[in-house]
């Protein structure tokens, strides 16, 4: 049983998924170039990828939009302090809305 006081980082042990491997290497290329990221703030942002990793695994994706949330919004702040916070989803949105501007809408499918 998952206790509160368990360490995040201790509960998903195994391979790295897409997500977890995408932060490392942004961890990795921020630490080269000089940058100093909070250890604490580290850990929080590489569990809550891991979490995601490991629903995704195996297409468990009740409450996946509260982790991904949490995900976005620990990265911000991990990396709001080398300027690099953006993690580019709002920019993809904002493209797509204005691609789609002025488009007629197409049949709304029936399930």
């Amino acid at each position: 049983m998952l206790c509160v006081t368990d360490p995040l980082f201790a509960l998903l042990p195994g391979p790295v998924g897409q997500l977890r491997a995408t932060l490392d290497a942004l961890i990795a290329e921020r630490t080269a170039a000089g940058a100093e990221l909070a250890p604490d703030l580290v850990l929080v942002t590489e569990s809550l990828a891991d979490r995601i990793d490991a629903a995704n695994a195996v297409h468990a994706y009740r409450g996946l939009v509260l982790l991904t949330a949490e995900y976005r919004a620990a990265r911000r702040d991990l990396f709001e302090s080398v300027g690099d916070a953006d993690d580019g989803l709002d920019a993809a949105l904002a493209e797509f809305r204005a691609a789609e501007t002025n488009h007629a809408a197409g049949p709304v499918p029936t399930y």
